[in-house]
């Protein structure tokens, strides 16, 4: 019995608006939401040469062209339409469409309003396009999405209960504005599913739901449902390809993509099976797949995707980066400025990336701090690769800020963070600070030898005489650590310990030497520190029995001490 009422009704709300051809326009819309968007196109673009004073074809020409993502073009459609069919007041909503992608909500509601003046009984359809109007809005901050989300219920809920795409249309919004509710979104489709049995979509659709909430077992069998309801149906093979890039599947990914191109080899599906290279790491394939359509249609977004696959593959070629540059501004003019909005975080993080990379060093760390400062949106990644970046760049101080910001984001410090942050800091020359976080390492891996050099070291470089005796209980409390194998290991560092600690008596008894209290006592701190050099000396050539530099040094330190000794014996 639904089945029959959503038929009556989807008839009358055809008659009423007085297509052409019933079956043309359903044609043309079966196309669009197979994503065959220029086969649909030409449909449309057939019924407007037949009868440009009809309104309808206009109106759905310019929705298949926002979905194949041509705002310009779909622009142009709905004031034609308007200009040839100036009663057919649905095209308003198609204006409104334009508007709500420039951010420009008054204007849209205006222009809904235009519409909503249309016949009683068929407001429901124009409440329905309002609704698909405010869910087609894309790429936008997820509080947008979710105002956008709410506005479009309130249309949706006047429109037809009984219409397959209403129930569609409700699912999603209703996903959107509370992502954590899958139930009411699923129960949606399942409606549709009742209302439009042959269709394959509202089981896609509740794939899509459980991909979302990274169910994608369920998620698979589902569009595998959907494909027995439609073998050739071109989204599903899509949703295969992009369920298994999520599985880290690369293979089977690409392989469900180019079955998409089979079924849907079209312009619009070979910029997503470019987006599909992108995402599965193909990025030499993806930049050559995308100049070579880029070619025969500007898809602005396109330019975005080879700047951001230059950014992935990690040249180093100044060329290539400059070039990626290039890509990445005129997506921003093409692609961003005209839907009125700012760049969105990894926006900000990739334009960084390719500005560092051709030598714009401090407008790449401006993009990159402001992007890196949205805690709520920059993934973990690109605070590590931000850190790798300045690290190894030896711009310390922007790598601390990077460290710091991330730590803000976890709320956690792991000993890979807190090392990088203690060697930056030393490197800076913030010996305290390094110290201080070096022994909060060791205090969680009291094993991690290296922990103790480094703070001996930083030690040094504080007090290089040892006025204090930390350097010198900071190498000993180092070596202490150092089992057999670490011993052979650290074999260099450990003879520059000794090295350090032996100059460190020498410098003592070369003070004690020139002081008239130790001169008095016969020397005897002279003679107590240059034998302690000689011992640490001798510990060298344990570890070096070649070194005749230290060899002779000891002797000479040997006879001044034994000449020290004969003049205090002398004197007593």
């Amino acid at each position: 019995m639904k089945r029959i009422k959503y038929l009556i009704i989807a008839a009358m709300f055809t008659a009423s608006f007085g297509y052409v051809n019933a079956q043309t326009i359903d044609e043309g819309r079966r196309l669009t939401r197979n994503e065959q968007y220029e086969d649909a196109e030409k449909v449309f673009n057939d019924m407007i040469a037949k009868a440009p004073k009809k309104g309808d074809p206009y109106y759905w020409a310019g929705i298949n062209l926002l979905e194949k993502g041509d705002s310009n073009a779909a622009a142009e459609m709905f004031d034609k339409g308007l200009l040839n069919s100036p009663k057919f007041l649905l095209t308003y909503v198609g204006k409104g469409h334009i508007q709500l992608r420039k951010g420009n909500n008054a204007e849209a509601e205006s222009l809904f309003a235009m519409a909503l003046k249309s016949k009683k009984k068929l407001r429901p359809v124009v409440n329905r396009e309002i609704g698909r109007a405010y869910l087609m809005v894309a790429d936008r901050p997820k509080a947008t999405m979710v105002s956008n989300a709410v506005k479009a219920l309130e249309y949706l809920d006047r429109a037809s209960i009984e219409d397959f795409e209403v129930l569609m249309l409700q699912g999603d919004a209703l996903f959107t504005k509370n992502p954590g509710n899958g139930s009411e979104p699923i129960n949606k489709f399942i409606l549709a599913g009742y209302s439009n049995e042959n269709s394959p979509m509202p089981l896609l659709k509740e794939g899509m739901i459980y991909q979302r909430v990274e169910n994608y077992e369920v998620s698979m069998i589902r569009v595998d449902e959907a494909l027995s309801k439609d073998l050739n149906f071109a989204p599903a093979y899509r949703q295969k390809a992009e369920l298994y890039t999520l599985m880290k599947k690369r293979d089977s990914a690409v392989l469900y993509y180019r079955e998409y191109l089979k079924r849907n080899n079209n312009l619009s599906a070979k910029r997503k099976f470019v987006s599909a290279l992108y995402l599965n790491g193909e990025m030499d394939e993806a930049i050559k797949e995308a100049k070579d359509l880029l070619k025969q249609k500007e898809f602005t977004n396109l330019y975005g995707v080879i700047a951001y696959a230059i950014v992935e593959k990690k040249d180093t070629n100044l060329a290539v980066n400059q070039e990626g540059l290039k890509y990445f501004e005129l997506y921003e003019q093409k692609h961003v400025n005209p839907a009125n909005r700012v760049l969105s975080t990894s926006e900000m993080y990739y334009k960084g990336t390719l500005l560092n990379r051709v030598g714009q060093k401090e407008a790449g760390w401006a993009m990159h701090k402001k992007a890196l400062m949205d805690t709520a949106r920059a993934p973990i990644r690109y605070y590590d690769q931000a850190r790798e970046t300045y690290y190894l760049a030896k711009d310390y101080s922007k790598a601390i800020d990077v460290l710091n910001l991330k730590m803000a984001k976890t709320k956690d410090r792991s000993d890979l963070d807190l090392y990088y942050l203690a060697m930056s800091k030393r490197y800076i020359g913030s010996y305290t600070e390094s110290n201080s976080l070096f022994e909060e390492i060791i205090k969680h891996d009291s094993t991690y030898v290296k922990g103790y050099y480094y703070i001996a070291q930083n030690e040094y470089m504080m007090d290089p005489d040892d006025s204090t005796g930390n350097p010198t209980a900071a190498y000993t409390r180092w070596m202490s650590k150092l089992n057999k194998e670490n011993q052979e290991k650290y074999r260099s560092d450990i003879v520059q310990a000794y090295r350090n600690m032996a100059e460190f008596s020498d410098k003592k008894a070369g003070k004690t030497y020139a002081s008239a209290e130790d001169k008095a006592s016969g020397f005897s701190k002279t003679i107590e520190h240059y034998k302690k050099s000689i011992e640490l000396y001798q510990t060298i050539l344990n570890y070096e029995p070649g070194d005749e530099g230290v060899k002779s040094w000891i002797e000479t330190l040997k006879k001044f001490v034994a000449s020290l000794e004969k003049r205090k014996a002398t004197r007593k």
